[in-house]
């Protein structure tokens, strides 16, 4: 809440920025990574080697799947998914005036090979043309091309299509699973258990009827969920309330903002951490990429 006050109406231009040096990094960490030496630092107890901008698990050295600086590849596509979403009013004038951003964070995000990114990326991409393009005719063109591409895409890559079918299949089975559809699961009978005011943060009123899985605790993946498991339904009502009134975007587009960051926490726990967690204090100049700004924030 401190960084996004202290830097202001600039917080989005400087976070493309941030996440453009970060992106870059993470393509000196893959290529170490993939060159089969990685020089980085053991930390947390072995669990990862970390060059401060980059990290990989100390059990997966040679994996092609880019973490960046965060914890997992599933982590990095969430911040970099809040890119778009914070010029989501003007997606057409971010990339005229930072392309060679844009591309590198593109770039970035295939990288990670996550479904939750992919499929968060391909909903933005229909977003905007569906709402956003002026041309009738490209409308009309452009959505059923992008939804055929999606449709390709989940059938052909293992870690959508077939991904998915096995969360589908493993949730539906009756077992305590970690996934993110076993973890909603879960989570929906303490939401029902305690709805207003959720369980708490301790375990042991967290996960009181299901202790006996305490090993698979730290493994259960919906962010979403979980934060209304904990806190409850108020909690949730106001923090995505307060978004919705600060941001300075058109209704439909701070809908669709709200609904993203529900989309994006349906993969990690992002609510854990403090840029999610502050969303709802964020200041946007909306005309901040359409003038020039403060030299003080301007990074090559």
């Amino acid at each position: 809440l401190f960084v996004i006050r202290k830097v202001g109406v600039n917080f989005r231009i400087t976070y493309l920025k941030v996440m453009y040096f970060i992106s870059i990094m993470s393509f000196i960490g893959m290529f170490f990574s993939i060159l089969g030496y990685y020089p980085g630092v053991s930390v947390n107890d072995d669990k990862y080697l970390t060059l401060f901008f980059h990290n990989i698990h100390n059990t997966n050295k040679f994996s092609t799947r880019n973490s960046g600086m965060f914890w997992e590849p599933g982590a990095f596509q969430g911040y970099l998914i809040m890119v778009p979403l914070l010029f989501i009013d003007n997606l057409a004038l971010l990339w005229r005036r930072y392309r060679k951003h844009c591309l590198v964070l593109l770039a970035a995000l295939l990288s990670t090979f996550s479904t939750t990114g992919y499929i968060a990326f391909a909903v933005i991409l229909f977003y905007y043309v569906a709402m956003k393009l002026k041309s009738k005719f490209a409308r009309i063109l452009l959505v059923p091309v992008l939804f055929l591409a999606l449709l390709y895409a989940y059938t052909s890559l293992d870690f959508l299509g077939e991904k998915i079918d096995k969360h589908i299949e493993r949730a539906t089975s009756g077992n305590v699973t970690v996934d993110r559809l076993g973890s909603a699961i879960l989570d929906w009978h303490y939401i029902k258990k305690n709805p207003i005011t959720g369980n708490g943060l301790a375990d042991i009123t967290r996960y009181e009827d299901h202790l006996m899985y305490k090993e698979l605790i730290g493994g259960f993946s919906n962010g979403f969920t979980d934060v209304v498991a904990k806190f409850g339904i108020i909690f949730i009502i106001v923090y995505f309330v307060l978004i919705y009134k600060n941001l300075p975007f058109r209704p439909m587009d701070k809908l669709f903002f709200c609904c993203m960051i529900v989309l994006l926490l349906q993969g990690e726990y992002f609510m854990d951490y403090p840029l999610f967690a502050a969303l709802p204090f964020i200041v946007i100049n909306t005309q901040d990429i359409s003038v020039s700004i403060n030299r003080k924030y301007r990074f090559k």
